[in-house]
């Protein structure tokens, strides 16, 4: 009978820990994930990977 509110104890701190993690991460989401503004310019230059045609002989569609 020990064992099991022993076990209980140890599973409450770890839902504990990670219930404060969780909160603080969304708190300071910004100080986590660096995001960086792309312009507009650079999002036009952007040129695709592969072409249509190109996805499908890949994928095996033609």
């Amino acid at each position: 009978m020990k064992s099991i509110n022993l076990s209980n104890i140890m599973c409450s701190l770890i839902v504990g820990v990670a219930v404060i993690i969780g909160a603080i991460i969304l708190q300071y989401p910004s100080s986590i994930t660096d995001t960086k503004m792309v312009n507009s310019e650079e999002v036009t230059q952007m040129n695709p990977l592969m072409t249509v045609k190109e996805t499908a002989e890949y994928l095996n569609l033609t």
